[in-house]
């Protein structure tokens, strides 16, 4: 069960640290093209217009909330609860259940988060993809402008 907590935490880290490299990437290129006084190319924004669904605001709000760092601390208490609750009852059948069933439920949910966070997250890595492709296609079409002139 706990490594749904930290396997979301640490996708979240990920998409961060890639978010702000792809920052650099766009203002570095804004630089190349006021440089060369050309207009950037707008960039494509995902969802491209209509809002998104209820659904899907509903299951990146849980994304967030699920990487968030106290979020994996509490998993680690509720084991320890489950397991001290367990142990209270001696690990009679209840007992067991108590163990095995609240994390299979928890572990179910937080594979849903994960498939759903991950394709949220490719879903912007390809659109950032293709921004960064339109605008080095148009600043290598000024460089092969350029060559053919010299």
């Amino acid at each position: 069960m706990n490594d749904g907590f930290v396997l979301r935490n640490m996708q979240a880290r990920l998409r961060c640290y890639v978010d702000a490299e792809y920052a650099a990437i766009t203002a570095h290129d804004a630089s190349l093209f006021a440089t060369a006084r050309m207009p950037a190319p707008s960039d494509e924004v995902i969802g491209g217009g209509g809002g998104a669904s209820l659904t899907q605001r509903v299951s990146e709000t849980m994304g967030r909330v699920c990487a968030h760092e106290i979020t994996v601390v509490l998993g680690v208490l509720t084991i320890v609860g489950l397991l001290a609750g367990a142990s209270a009852m001696r690990w009679t059948l209840t007992g067991q259940l108590l163990c095995n069933v609240p994390p299979s439920l928890i572990e179910s949910f937080f594979m849903i988060v994960l498939v759903t966070g991950h394709n949220s997250a490719d879903d912007r890595k390809r659109v950032d993809l293709r921004n960064t492709y339109t605008r080095r296609m148009q600043l290598l079409g000024l460089v092969n402008a350029v060559q053919s002139v010299w």
